[in-house]
């Protein structure tokens, strides 16, 4: 899980290899974006300065890590 500082935006990745973005501010947590990423899990997910980027990692033992960089306007 990842908070944004300069947005409301909330990066939360799950064991499937699904990254969810949600709306921290608003009323009931909306999920604004989902996609998966990964065949693995999630294992770090961190926003870039401004929260233009987010950077999420998977890991697996046996293929090494993955790696990923969205963009975001």
């Amino acid at each position: 899980m990842a908070a944004s500082g300069a947005t409301a935006r909330l990066a939360v990745g799950s064991r499937a290899g699904v990254l969810r973005l949600v709306h921290a501010a608003a009323p009931g947590l909306p999920v604004v974006a989902r996609v998966r990423l990964f065949a693995g899990p999630l294992a770090a997910l961190a926003w870039g300065p401004g929260a233009q980027r987010l950077a999420a990692v998977s890991g697996d033992a046996r293929r090494g890590p993955a790696y990923s960089v969205l963009f975001f306007f």
